[in-house]
């Protein structure tokens, strides 16, 4: 299986000066180190160390080189399987962050009110139910609104829309089933919300996001 490198557990800057230099698939970086059949973190660093790469993007995928490559060759339709991104529904907002928003991932959305941001955000925790067959990650989501911009109806004309997008692009009797048995309260059942209202509140909540994330098995 030719696993991608937007599918990786690396920053989208990596990402972006790998494909700059003709590195699509994961087995390109691979052919440059002849260490396959002998793994040690030993020869990791030293070979990666003798490519031609900036220090930053060297250790980085030393890294994760390191840390998910080191039992086979390598595991990697697990790892792909692991990290399917979550689309934003933006072709051109997806290209550019190389397919969508990837798991272990921090993405900062800037605008100004008004600019769709918040939009954007709650649409991204609809995404998220989106069955894996359909290219989603078939998982809950936690939404943390501080402005008191989640609306409830914006989420339900979103979960309708998306079922909708899922009808229109099933082809196979399969997928035209799962479609015929999902429904927008199912889509929005995997969407859970949080409201803060001061700093105080969110850092509480941060302090605690690791056991809610585990309680409701969130992404």
């Amino acid at each position: 299986m030719a696993l991608p490198i937007t599918s990786l557990p690396i920053p989208q800057s990596t990402v972006r000066y790998l494909s700059s230099r003709n590195v699509v698939y994961l087995s390109d970086l691979l052919k440059t180190l002849p260490w396959l059949d002998s793994y040690n973190e030993e020869s990791v660093i030293l070979q990666m160390e003798e490519l031609n790469l900036p220090e930053v993007h060297r250790r980085l995928l030393t890294d994760f080189l390191i840390n998910h490559l080191h039992q086979t060759a390598f595991q990697a339709p697990q790892i792909g399987k692991k990290l399917v991104p979550i689309i934003t529904f933006s072709s051109s907002l997806d290209s550019l962050l190389c397919g969508g928003i990837f798991p272990n991932e921090i993405v900062e959305f800037l605008g100004e009110p008004g600019s769709g941001t918040s939009q954007l955000c709650m649409q991204l925790a609809v995404d998220c139910s989106i069955p894996e067959m359909f290219g989603g990650r078939a998982c809950k989501s936690l939404l943390i609104d501080c402005n008191g911009d989640t609306c409830n109806i914006r989420l339900n004309q979103m979960a309708k829309a998306t079922l909708t997008h899922l009808n229109l692009i099933a082809r196979s009797a399969e997928e035209k089933d799962i479609t015929s048995k999902l429904t927008v309260d199912e889509l929005l059942s995997k969407v859970y919300t949080a409201r803060c209202t001061n700093y105080t509140q969110l850092i509480a909540l941060i302090n605690t996001v690791r056991t809610v994330k585990t309680a409701i098995m969130v992404r």
